[in-house]
């Protein structure tokens, strides 16, 4: 995909590989049945840009279970770089091997209402020079959200900070943690892309 938007400049593309007994129909009914991803995108105006890209032949690989799924984040780095070539942030994100995120649904058909997630994500902050282990815990999303509506997410950082984000409702939340110099932030927060369906 390559299009022009009010002076922004959108190329794209993605690559979906499937595998397992319902390779050929693209399917990922049946246990076993899997889907590697491969997706790239870059945004630019005015010679600014931000990029996702995967690393190597990284990307996501989704699975199949008996209960819901497994997703591991081979690799993926996203950059932002300013108009005057100079760097502005560069990341990259991977679960740790043999350990994917887990997502498991309570009951069939497999919706958003009866799904569930845990596992940890670890992202690397290339400039900032420290690393966060991201982890989802009991994540959970309902019937009428477009968001998970319950759980919480907790971040372990190497730079000394710490931070928990607890999902309260449709699109709010509380953040707490600690500040690298002993600081404390206890906060509300709301989600603006989180609405009711």
């Amino acid at each position: 995909m390559n299009c022009q938007i009010n002076g922004t400049s959108l190329v794209a593309s993605t690559t979906l590989n499937f595998g397992g007994p319902d390779a050929l129909t693209c399917g990922l009914e049946t246990v076993t049945d899997t889907v590697h991803r491969l997706a790239t995108a870059t945004l630019t105006r005015s010679n600014a840009s931000v990029s996702v890209a995967p690393i190597g032949d990284g990307g996501q690989f989704l699975t199949r279970t008996s209960t819901g799924f497994t997703l591991d984040v081979l690799g993926v780095e996203r950059k932002g770089t300013l108009s005057d070539g100079g760097p502005f942030f560069d990341m990259t994100s991977q679960t740790v091997a043999g350990q994917p995120l887990v997502i498991t649904h309570s009951g069939m058909p497999f919706h958003r209402s009866n799904r569930v997630m845990n596992g940890t994500v670890v992202i690397d902050h290339k400039l900032a020079k420290f690393t966060t282990n991201l982890t989802a815990n009991s994540v959970a999303w309902g019937a009428t959200c477009n968001c998970a509506t319950s759980g919480n997410f907790t971040a372990t950082n190497t730079n000394g900070t710490a931070y928990t984000l607890n999902i309260t409702g449709c699109g709010t939340g509380t953040l707490n943690g600690t500040y690298g110099d002993g600081g404390v932030i206890n906060t509300s927060v709301t989600f603006d892309r989180c609405h009711g369906l």
